[in-house]
Formats: C-alpha cells, structure tokens, sequence
C-alpha cells in the first residue's frame, strides 16, 4: 500500500515537472535525471544483493546448523514417519 502511494506521488511529480517544462516555465536536463536515476538504481540493488550475501553467509557459518550428514538415524526415521503420517491426512 505504502509502495502504491509513493508511486503515485513520484509519478504526480514527475508528471507535474514535464508540464512545466511543456509550457516553458522551466528548463529540465531529462538527460542528467535519467543518469542520476539509473546511478541511484545500480547503487540500491548493489546494496540490496550485498546485504543478502552478507546474511546469507552468516547463516551458512552458523555452528549451530544441522548438515544431513551429522544427523542420527532416528531423527531421520522420526521425520519419515511423521511426514507420512501428514501426507495422509
């Protein structure tokens, strides 16, 4: 909702701003605003991605994960079963 919203106030500005510019009132370099929003673009996904790694490879070196291959068989057979069981309901 709150996405919505700031698009439409975005696309209200940017719609507002051409207007302007149509009857001559101001003088807009579309040139540099496109550059600009492209730059501001590549940075927000560039730190989007790194704080994904940055997460992700903290889980990954968590001692606390459980690989397959350290897990006992009953456990192995206790998931089994109960899976098997939900299945059927």
């Amino acid at each position: 909702m709150i996405v919505r919203i700031a698009a439409v106030i975005i696309g209200a500005f940017i719609l507002g701003i051409a207007f302007l510019a149509y009857r001559g009132w101001i003088d807009v370099h579309w040139q540099t605003i496109e550059n600009q929003t492209q730059a501001m673009a590549y940075n927000a996904s560039a730190a989007v991605l790194a704080a994904i790694n940055n997460t992700a490879s903290k889980y990954a070196a968590h001692p606390s994960l459980v690989s397959a291959e350290n897990t006992p068989i009953s456990a192995g057979a206790g998931f089994l079963l109960g899976f098997v069981v939900g299945v059927k309901r």
